[in-house]
């Protein structure tokens, strides 16, 4: 859910028109690994509704959910939607009982204004332990679905193929369950109230901001290195961040990137290190002279110049070889500055290091060579993509890098390359070469301290 989907008609979204004894209030499902931690995420959830100038009112806290009630619900909506620990975000209305006939009748006026002709609906009903109810979740799904039934067949306008033609009458078509609803109306009936959701979204899931209270360091330089350290601020860690370039192409992509990571800080200021990977450009076979851009550039015009020559098979084949040697420099140049960052990190203080090694895409003896240099340091590796058990894209997708989808694809392709032909016997012959350029990029690093918000990118590079 972004801030538009929110920003609704109020009258559409059942805010007005509600019963007298009822009111609009915020609905929090924290995610399963959150639900021991509520007031990690109620204090994380303050900070951002502080951030954005809105003010919450009573804060209630049942079993499985969060009630905040406050003047704008739609706004607040929007920012908790953005946090992690949260599992579902919902906009509900708050009945001072949990009467049954009070409750079902609310169901069925929500439902008439949210359920359009060309939709099933499902009622889902979740009862808390602490409830003082003397009925079950069936009970009340079934007496409000005739109800809502009932409220439905009342307008006029309600027609559409999927409902149900029976002595000339329509009757709407409800559900068997969640997954063939085109919409589903949650219900929560807590401890001190009931709640019917009038609009609900999902959230990012995970664990509160900061909850573990622990920093890890984290190498910003590519999309692989990005979901590793927004799968840590998942995890509950606080990331301290290291951006690496090669040059101003690549700082700008990388700051870009840095920028979704910062919307998931509540802090109002941060400060990130700045460090330029600066590689031979003779001495090293795998290495031209020309920047990163610039060879891909040249392997366009290669493959271009191949095409052409086609016909010619002797000219064809040496322009195909070009290709190729061009293609694994750059394959090459992917592991190399992978390994360059994390030797940066291995040499600086801070205890926790943050590793975007995948066995789905790194050669083992690769990941298990680092992870002992790294422990014999005294230090901590933290690989959270280790043994994804799910495709990197999906998790890219979870985490909402959706805009940054085809750098993950060109990233994790490249890596998985270069995986494929990277020998240890490479590595050795590289061993030296990535000692000096980490040397190199500690000695020059910069810290920049900036405050988050629309113009940070600019105001990094302006202090450089």
């Amino acid at each position: 859910m972004d801030g538009g989907k929110y920003r609704i008609n109020k009258k559409r979204a059942g805010f007005t028109n509600r019963s007298s004894n009822s009111k609009a209030v915020l609905l929090i499902y924290p995610s399963q690994l959150s639900l021991s931690r509520h007031a990690d995420l109620i204090a994380d959830l303050r900070l951002a509704f502080r951030a954005k100038k809105v003010k919450p009112g009573n804060i209630i806290s049942e079993n499985e959910v969060i009630v905040f009630e406050m003047d704008d619900v739609v706004e607040g909506a929007a920012i908790a939607n953005k946090r992690f620990g949260v599992e579902k975000v919902a906009l509900a209305r708050k009945l001072p009982n949990a009467n049954f006939e009070q409750v079902s009748s609310e169901i069925a006026s929500v439902g008439k204004l949210k359920v359009l002709p060309q939709e099933k609906f499902f009622v889902k009903v979740q009862i808390s332990k602490d409830a003082s109810v003397n009925y079950k979740p069936r009970d009340l799904e079934f007496a409000s679905t005739g109800d809502l039934i009932s409220a439905l067949m009342s307008r006029s306008h309600f027609r559409s193929n999927i409902n149900v033609k029976h002595n000339g009458i329509w009757y709407p078509l409800p559900a068997r369950n969640e997954i063939e609803a085109d919409r589903t109306l949650d219900v929560y009936i807590g401890k001190r109230a009931a709640y019917v959701c009038i609009e609900t979204d999902t959230g990012l899931g995970g664990l509160p901001f900061g909850c573990q209270k622990e920093k890890v360091l984290c190498a910003f330089y590519d999309s692989l290195s990005c979901i590793c350290c927004v799968s840590m601020v998942k995890s509950g860690f606080l990331p301290e961040i290291v951006v690496l370039y090669t040059d101003d192409a690549s700082l700008r992509q990388n700051l870009k990137m840095l920028g979704f990571v910062l919307s998931k800080v509540h802090t109002r200021k941060y400060s990130i290190r700045l460090a330029k990977l600066n590689f031979p450009t003779t001495g090293m076979q795998s290495y031209s002279e020309t920047s990163i851009g610039e060879r891909e550039i040249e392997i366009e015009r290669a493959s271009a110049r191949a095409r052409e020559g086609k016909r010619g098979s002797r000219e064809a084949k040496g322009k195909k070889a070009t290709l190729e040697q061009l293609q694994k420099m750059g394959y090459r140049e992917e592991i190399l500055k992978r390994l360059a960052s994390i030797r940066i990190l291995s040499q600086m203080n801070e205890k926790n290091i943050v590793l975007p090694f995948s066995t789905s895409i790194h050669p083992l003896w690769l990941i298990e060579s680092v992870f002992n240099q790294i422990i014999a340091q005294n230090k901590v590796p933290w690989m959270p993509l280790l043994l994804p058990i799910q495709d990197l894209h999906e998790i890219a997708e979870e985490l909402g890098m959706n805009e940054y989808k085809p750098l993950v694809q060109s990233s994790i392709f490249n890596e998985a390359e270069s995986g494929s032909t990277f020998t240890i016997l490479a590595y050795r012959r590289y061993f030296r070469i990535i000692d000096k350029v980490a040397e190199e990029a500690i000695k020059n690093m910069k810290p920049v301290s900036f405050e988050i918000g629309p113009n940070y990118l600019h105001d990094i590079l302006d202090s450089i």
